[in-house]
């Protein structure tokens, strides 16, 4: 999934699932259609802490929902830019993948 973006967020409820024609760069001819797509259940939890030398803090959690940012300089013969079952299907996938993970900074020092 080279084309897509991911973002995570505590407060974001931004819904958009009609494909939006952006101006092109100079540099192309073809437009860039995108999409951005957020539903209530793409979301998960996950505990973490801070640590680094002088400060740690409490193991806490933060609960995050998920949004998707597509483009594309094509759209299918429907209109559609993706098939939003397929979307779905992953999206929800990788956020029960993650559900309650632990996240822990590499460099952290205790």
């Amino acid at each position: 999934m080279s084309d897509t973006t991911t973002m995570a967020t505590s407060t974001a409820q931004f819904i958009n699932t009609t494909a939006k024609k952006e101006t092109p760069n100079t540099n192309q001819t073809a437009p860039i259609y995108k999409i951005r797509i957020m539903k209530e259940d793409f979301k998960f939890n996950a505990a973490h802490f801070v640590a680094y030398e002088g400060f740690r803090e409490k193991l806490h959690g933060h609960n995050y929902q998920v949004g998707l940012q597509l483009w594309s300089r094509q759209i299918s013969n429907d209109g559609y830019l993706v098939d939003f079952g397929d979307i779905k299907k992953v999206m929800r996938y990788e956020c029960k993948r993650y559900t309650k993970d632990f996240y822990l900074h590499l460099k952290a020092t205790f």
